[in-house]
C-alpha cells in the first residue's frame, strides 16, 4: 500500500486509541433496555390505592423470580481486573426500584484509564472467569430458554389452562343447547295442552248441562 501525501518520504505518525465514545453508548443503550425492562416488571407490583384493581400480575410467581433473577445479575463482579470487577466500578449504580443510573464522569475516567479492564468485564477471555456479558447472556437464555425457561413454562401452563377451559366452556354450553331444545320441546307441550283447556271446559259444560236435572 502506498500513502500518498504532499510531503513524500516523509514520516507519517499514525495513532490507535480505544473508542470510548461507541463504548459508552453501549454501556448506556445497556442501562437504557435494563430500566424498560424492569421497570415494567415493578409496575405489576405496585400496591393499589383508594380501591383501585391490583395489577393483573401482581400474585404471579415465575414475574417475581424474574425480576430477583434481574436484580441478582446486575451484583455481578470479578476478580482482580485492576479494580474494574462490578457495573459500580465503572459508575453503573443500582437505585432503590432496581434501576441503574450511569454517573457519566465515573465511566469517562474508567474507560480512558482501564479500558481494556473494562473490555475485560464485559468479555473475560479467563477460562471458567466469564464476564458480565457472558454471564448475562447465558442466564438469559436459560430464563427464556422454550422449553424450561420460567416465562415459557408459565405461558405454557396458561396455555394449557386456557384450552382445558375452553374445553369445558363448550361442553358446558352443548350440554346447555340440549337442555334448552329439552325445555322447549315441553314448554310447547304445556302451551298446547293450555290451548286445548277451553274447548275441553266447554265440552264438559256442554256434558254436564246435558244432564237431566
Amino acid at each position: 500500500m502506498n500513502l500518498l501525501s504532499q510531503a513524500p518520504n516523509t514520516p507519517v505518525q499514525l495513532s490507535v486509541a480505544p473508542d470510548s465514545t461507541q463504548a459508552t453508548q453501549a454501556i448506556n443503550n445497556f442501562v437504557n433496555s435494563y430500566n424498560t425492562l424492569i421497570k415494567s416488571i415493578n409496575t405489576q407490583f405496585v400496591a393499589p390505592v383508594n380501591g383501585a384493581a391490583a395489577p393483573p400480575l401482581e400474585a404471579n410467581g415465575s414475574l417475581r423470580s424474574l425480576q430477583s433473577a434481574l436484580l441478582s445479575e446486575m451484583s455481578y463482579s470479578l476478580t482482580g481486573n485492576n479494580g474494574v470487577v462490578t457495573l459500580r466500578s465503572l459508575g453503573v449504580n443500582m437505585n432503590n426500584d432496581g434501576t441503574l443510573t450511569v454517573d457519566s464522569s465515573q465511566l469517562s475516567q474508567v474507560l480512558a484509564s482501564n479500558f481494556s479492564d473494562v473490555q475485560n468485564f464485559f468479555q473475560s477471555l479467563a477460562v471458567g472467569n466469564n464476564g458480565f456479558a457472558q454471564h448475562f447472556s447465558a442466564d438469559l437464555a436459560n430464563l427464556t430458554d422454550p422449553t424450561q425457561g420460567i416465562l415459557n413454562l408459565e405461558l405454557n401452563q396458561n396455555t394449557a389452562t386456557q384450552k382445558a377451559l375452553t374445553t369445558q366452556i363448550n361442553d358446558f354450553e352443548d350440554r346447555l343447547a340440549v337442555t334448552q331444545q329439552q325445555l322447549i320441546a315441553k314448554f310447547s307441550q304445556i302451551n298446547a295442552a293450555l290451548e286445548q283447556l277451553p274447548l275441553i271446559q266447554n265440552q264438559i259444560a256442554g256434558e254436564l248441562g246435558s244432564l237431566p236435572r
